[in-house]
This record gives C-alpha cells, structure tokens and sequence, in this order.
C-alpha cells in the first residue's frame, strides 16, 4: 500500500501531525483537510462510524518542519555583528553580572546580619 492509499483515523492524524485530535477536528470541519465516514467493526464486535483522512492529506495540511533546512538558510543569510555590536552586547552584560553580583553581596550580607542578629 503506498501513502497515496493510505488511510489513518483521527487519533493517528493527530499523533502523525503533531497537533491534538480537536485541531483535526476543526480541521475537517472547515474542509480543508478531506476526511470519509467509514464503518467499522469496534473492539467489542459492534459496527462503529470512524472518520478516516488519507495520509497525504494530512501531510499537506500539517507539514513537516525541516529544522536542518531552516538553520542553513539562516547560517547563509546570517551577517555578522559589527565591533560596536559587540562591544554593546559585552558591555550590556558586563553590567547586567555587575548589578546581579551586587545584589547577590547585598543579600548575602543582609543574611549574615540577620544571623549575627538572632544569637
């Protein structure tokens, strides 16, 4: 059976495509992702009426995201920073560990004072 025959239920979409069985869902609903009424034996032996979509379709509605491929696009088209960006960015969190470390001292010794205050 190829993925152009292939036919999955909702809960199988919904796993295959990453999303939540509602999202499929509205999905449906909406029309744009095809979706057929099927019946079915159940577990217990009774006819039940599955909602059954094709592989492919689900495919195009939810499609894959390529993480690789994104970060080569974004490693070609990336420009480095200029000295003064760096220089800016450096200073900013030379700063920023600065006032942290102050405060980190001040409680600490808020603390050592409050423990000198309590023997």
């Amino acid at each position: 059976m190829t993925q152009t025959d292939e036919w999955i239920d909702i809960a199988e979409a919904a796993v295959r495509a990453d999303r939540c069985t509602a999202t499929i869902r509205n999905h449906i609903k909406k029309g744009s992702l095809p979706a057929v009424k099927s019946r079915a034996t159940g577990r217990d032996g009774r006819m039940i009426e599955k909602i059954m979509i094709r592989v492919v379709d689900v495919d195009r509605v939810f499609p894959k995201f390529d993480m690789e491929a994104h970060i080569r696009k974004v490693e070609s088209e990336w420009v480095p920073l200029s000295e003064r960006q760096q220089q800016t960015i450096r200073r900013v969190f030379m700063e920023h560990w600065a006032e942290q470390s102050a405060k980190e001292q001040a409680d600490r010794q808020g603390n050592d004072d409050n423990a000198k205050q309590g023997n």
